[in-house]
């Protein structure tokens, strides 16, 4: 945890920003690179515009934090070449977080 999941991103692209921005996001949020997991979702956009969008699924952090982790991801989706895209958090209590069937808070 945190979880970041890509849903409009071209994959081999998105996956080279990933392994450029972990580290950094790493730096930012205060946790090891290996507690970071990312997917690329592929999305079929129903309605137009249609804005890729990358969603962090995280437990939450104070709130110049999570400005400079939207910076980054932002950053790395545009170097990725998107020119614009989504950033969307979505906090988890710790209490509602398992990992092997056992709560971590």
């Amino acid at each position: 945890m945190p979880h970041l999941r890509f849903r409009g991103f071209d994959e081999a692209k998105t996956e080279a920003a990933t392994a450029a921005l972990l580290p950094e996001l790493s730096k930012i949020i205060g946790c090891p690179e290996d507690w970071f997991s990312a997917e690329c979702v592929h999305t079929r956009f129903l309605t137009k515009p249609a804005l890729p969008t990358v969603e962090v699924v995280w437990f939450a952090r104070d709130q110049s934090v999570q400005d400079a982790a939207a910076r980054a991801i932002h950053e790395a989706t545009r170097a990725a070449g998107e020119t614009a895209a989504v950033v969307m958090f979505i906090p988890v209590s710790k209490s509602d977080y398992y990992e092997n069937g056992e709560r971590i808070a």
